[in-house]
Order: C-alpha cells, then structure tokens, then sequence
C-alpha cells in the first residue's frame, strides 16, 4: 500500500472518530420535558460528543437543566417569564376546568402568543444550517411540513383529541379531524407572530415554518410498541423511554416507610401544568372522601401548596411538594399510580410495569401514551 493511500486512510479515520459539538435548547417548563432534553444530551455525551446547553428559567420548581454532565449556559428570569410562572396557578384551574381540550389551547395561545422567541429562528440568526427538532412527547399530527408524516385523522387519534383507539365511528373520526385541525392552528399561529417579531429587528426575515423544515432529524418520546400505529418518514426517529434509560434507585427510608404503613398505596400526580393545588374543590374532595372510604389504603398526593393543609384529618392521605416518582413506580409495593397523562408519567410508569389510572386533561397526551 502507498504512503499515499495510508495517509489518506488515516485523515479519515480521524475524522470519522471526531466529536461533535451540539446545542441543545432546553426551557426549564417541566419536570419531564427538563428530564427528557438531559437524558438525550447525556447520550451525546456517551458517545463521545460535547454538549452546551440552554437553559432559560420559566419555573423555579424545575432545579437544573436535567443533565450533570452537559456544560450549562442559564438563561436568568426576565419579566416575561416571570409573568408566566405567575399565571401558572391560573392556568392550572383553566386546564382543570376547560372542559375540551381545544377551549384550553385557544386560551393558552391567546396568553401566551408573544411570549417564547422561536429557538429555530435563534439559530438562522446563529448561522447553524445543521438541527434537528426534539419533541418530549410523542408525534403532533398535522405538521407534515415540519416531519413529513401524513395525517391519517381517521386512523390515528389526534395528539389532543378524544381518546378513542384505530377503530371510530363517523362521529368520533369527524371530532378527531376537528382536533386535529385545531391543533394545526394552535402550532401554526405563533410562527406567524415570531416571524413579526423577529421581521421588526430584522426585515426580511424568512418564514418561521420554512426554517423548522429544514430540520435533518426529528426526535419524539414515542415507544412504537406502545404509541398507536402511524406513518412515519425517515427524518423521525422514535427515543421514547430514553428518560428512564439510566435505570432507577431503591426508595430512601422515608419514602420504603411510608409504602409499608398499610396493604396498599396509590400514588396521585397531575404533572407541572395540571397542578394539584389548582383543581377545584369538588374535586378535592372527591380525593378525600375516596381516601376516607379507603382506610386500609395509603393515598400518596403530589401537592405543590402544603399551606393549603388539604390532607387534615385524613391519616391514610399523605401530602408531598416532590416525590422520587421513577423510583416510586418501580417499586412492588406501589399498587396504583393516577396520572395526568403526560408523556413521561405514562412512559415511566409503562416501562416499570405499574397499573395506571388517566385522568385526561389539555395537560396531558392520553390518546397517544396508553
């Protein structure tokens, strides 16, 4: 062999084994999506590439950007999203009391259309041709421009539609297709209004849903043996349960305690946006009056206001600002969790084998994460 050829040969092999240096957006809303945009930065950064994170502060109940490994660039609180962690205790009682999910999603549009620049567009200013687009919950129907998987409304339940399976009736189908619509709409608004806000500093700005089309990858938090069956393209690749792919931790003391304080123990969690503290009272009192019918049986409810004092008088209903939920549901002890249906409860609790009660709400993906 030439020295020509094994230099040649060498070059490549060494530009083959080069890592790469990746940008990784990550708004601090929600425990699960903070937890899923780590988790995959923390594949990255196994297979020999280096991560920069950012991370921009909504919810100061979210602590750390999901990752220990990544370098982080935090984002301080500005007054606007200031403004949306204090209307998140108002959103709370609309997501509980919407009624239809898309009454709930006109809402938040109408709220919060000025709020989020759009990160594709950061990156156009950026110059970084090279992205792809991360979803913390499983494939959103109606964007084919974005991934280029059709829609088949009378098949696949809508992302925020009623939760009917593959098989619906004329009725169903038609509301699924209304769903779907307005999802479309509740996506495709705001780029409109980036892209004005974006054209005011910058004239000639391209269109918002242009550049999201130009992503190489598009990665959801979907497991194809749970999800519902669908097209898909090549470009969408599916990373569901890669949240819990580091596996989980045996309860601390206090918390193996109190699961073998009686027989049973259901544990209640609503999620970041479905927060607890907001429901109305009557439902409040539903759980109550269940867990006073139930006294051989721990209720274990994820509150995020214990001033509220909701749990009094009740032994058996134990109240918690934060519980170690992974861990929780991969205990054998646990014998029923009730959920919000948000894409990583129902991944976590699917991959630990948990029996799952679903409380569907606007906060949530129920048709999709059974």
């Amino acid at each position: 062999m030439s020295m020509l050829l094994q230099s040649l040969l060498l070059i490549l092999l060494f530009d083959a084994a080069a890592p790469l240096k990746f940008l990784c957006y990550s708004p601090r809303l929600g425990y699960s999506h903070v937890n899923f945009l780590g988790k995959l930065s923390d594949s990255l950064i196994d297979a020999g590439h280096e991560v920069v994170i950012i991370s921009s502060f909504f919810n100061s109940n979210v602590k750390g950007a999901g990752s220990t490994r990544a370098r982080v660039i935090d984002i301080p609180e500005t007054e606007i999203t200031g403004a949306f962690e204090r209307e998140m205790p108002v959103d709370g009682l609309d997501t509980w009391d919407s009624g239809e999910t898309w009454q709930a999603m006109i809402n938040w549009v109408e709220k919060y259309e000025h709020m989020v620049a759009d990160c594709n567009a950061l990156l156009h200013l950026a110059g970084i041709e090279k992205f792809a687009i991360t979803e913390s919950i499983s494939y959103k129907d109606g964007l084919y421009g974005l991934h280029q998987v059709p829609t088949m409304s009378s098949y696949v339940p809508s992302i925020m539609g009623g939760s009917f399976g593959e098989d619906m009736t004329f009725c169903q189908r038609a509301y699924n297709l209304f769903n779907t619509l307005v999802y479309m709409q509740f996506n495709y608004w705001p780029m409109e209004q980036y892209r004005k806000m974006f054209e005011s500093n910058y004239p000639g700005f391209p269109d918002i849903q242009n550049l999201m089309a130009l992503n190489s990858l598009y990665f959801l938090n979907s497991d194809p043996l749970i999800d519902f069956p669908r097209p898909s393209a090549a470009r969408v690749i599916d990373i569901g349960g890669i949240a819990v792919s580091n596996g989980f931790n045996k309860l601390d003391q206090k918390w193996s305690a109190i699961l073998d304080l009686r027989p049973q123990t259901v544990y209640m969690s609503f999620g970041t946006f479905a927060q607890a503290h907001a429901m109305p009272e009557a439902y409040k009192e539903t759980i109550r009056a269940t867990a006073r019918a139930l006294p051989d049986v721990t209720f274990i409810w994820k509150y995020e206001n214990p001033e509220h004092n909701v749990t009094q008088g009740i032994p058996n209903l134990l109240e918690s600002t934060w519980v170690p939920q992974n861990d929780m549901l991969r205990d054998p002890r646990l014998s029923l969790f009730v959920t919000h249906c948000g894409a990583g409860s129902t991944t976590e609790a699917n991959y630990a084998g948990t029996i799952i009660v679903l409380l569907e709400s606007p906060a949530g993906h129920c048709s999709r994460d059974l």
